[in-house]
């Protein structure tokens, strides 16, 4: 008599073989939440500045600054970072049966 697996044994590794296709990956989670926050910061700053700043002429100076810091941390800086995680060569999931 040879070794059955148990059907709990049997789930963990088709969960194991497909979690890269059925749902997102890490890297896709961590760039989310990555985003979500930077957003969340860059909006509490500049509403900040701008509190504080208010019937200033120094907002108007300050807001480009702080413009181009949300536009690199938000746009520009997850683009560049999704583009060195791409594989190199065209990733191919076969499935084990």
């Amino acid at each position: 008599m040879g070794y059955h697996k148990t059907k709990e044994e049997e789930y963990k590794q088709t969960t194991k073989e497909q979690a890269p296709v059925d749902g997102p990956s890490v890297w896709d989670r961590t760039r989310r939440n990555y985003e979500g926050g930077a957003v969340i910061v860059w909006v509490a700053l500049i509403v900040a500045a701008a509190l504080i700043l208010r019937g200033t002429p120094y907002f108007a100076q300050l807001l480009p600054i702080l413009g181009g810091g949300a536009v690199w941390f938000v746009v520009i800086e997850p683009t560049v970072l999704a583009r060195e995680r791409e594989p190199k060569t065209p990733f191919i999931y076969t499935a084990r049966s």
